[in-house]
């Protein structure tokens, strides 16, 4: 009886085992399948992208416009409309809408720190990371920014860069760059996609971003966000100002000279200087209170060495 129910038993998990064994096979099978279809799609996409750029094309073709979709027939993730991003990934049950070419690049966890990886933040923080505008992070960010700007600059003109500060991991370290133009992105995506930098290989796409405004969190410059780290919006760091470097808040202030552009814009902090005291400047009313309370000072003086003699 016991021999027979161990007969069963080792059936029954061999059939699971064989169960098993097919699945993974099959989702083997289905993952290359992905991956030939993608690189065949990467392929026509390169094809087509140096015909651009060579001027061999009158029109754009499709693959150049939209280059896929996860899943055509739903709605469209909102986040992925909004950011380019979404924590699920092309799991997510909406519908992610990649392009082909735009004039916005982005490369994905570029700028890599400690202070962004590191997981024992307090989770209740409305915005940990304004904390760091003085610390080791702001400054690798503004060596990290200094580094890159010149050699986004070399294919174009660039009209915003932005470096998230998110801890999620979809987000985190990811930086964005609009071109003026769609052939300066082409040109930055030809030469910088799979390119190595920090020890890491980029990888570098079109997106879509229809407005600035509504891709970052409008509650991050004010320490309102109640998602804190979670947050699914663009949380980004402030980039330090430069002459040659146009913001989308340049418009929205009257030109200043070279000279100025420091001092109104940046986003270092001067140290605290204690200026060396000096006497306020006296008028004539600041004359008499000044006799006044001196005059007052001394009577109760001599009264108080009278009275404890």
């Amino acid at each position: 009886m016991l021999r027979q129910k161990h007969i069963e038993q080792q059936a029954k998990l061999k059939l699971e085992w064989e169960i098993e064994k097919q699945r993974r096979e099959k989702e083997k099978e289905r993952l290359m399948k992905i991956e030939e279809e993608n690189r065949k799609r990467q392929e026509i996409f390169m094809s087509n992208l140096e015909k651009f750029l060579n001027g061999d094309l009158t029109q754009l073709p499709e693959e150049l416009t939209v280059l896929y979709e996860t899943r055509p027939d739903c709605d469209e993730c909102p986040f992925f409309v909004k950011t380019a991003c979404c924590r699920f990934g092309d799991e997510c049950s909406r519908n992610h809408k990649y392009p082909g070419i735009s004039k916005v690049l982005l490369a994905e966890n570029m700028f890599g720190h400690f202070g962004l990886e590191n997981a024992n933040s307090n989770e209740y923080d409305t915005d940990i990371m304004l904390e760091y505008e003085d610390s080791d992070t702001y400054k690798d960010f503004k060596n990290f920014f200094d580094d890159i700007l010149p050699e986004f600059q070399k294919f174009g003109k660039v009209v915003q860069l932005k470096v998230c500060n998110n801890f999620e991991k979809h987000l985190r370290g990811n930086t964005y760059v609009e071109y003026a133009d769609i052939h300066s992105a082409v040109l930055a995506y030809r030469a910088l996609h799979a390119r190595w930098y920090a020890s890491k290989q980029l990888t570098v796409r079109f997106c879509q971003i229809s407005s600035w405004n509504n891709a970052i969190c409008g509650l991050q410059t004010r320490r309102r966000c109640p998602k804190g780290r979670t947050c699914n919006f663009l949380h980004v760091f402030r980039n330090p100002m430069k002459p040659s470097y146009d913001e989308n808040r340049h418009s929205e202030r009257q030109e200043r000279s070279s000279r100025s552009w420091r001092w109104s814009e940046s986003p270092e902090r001067k140290p605290i200087v204690s200026p060396r005291r000096s006497s306020p400047k006296r008028t004539d009313k600041n004359d008499e209170r000044y006799y006044r309370h001196r005059d007052r000072s001394r009577h109760e003086s001599r009264s108080y060495r009278s009275s404890h003699r």
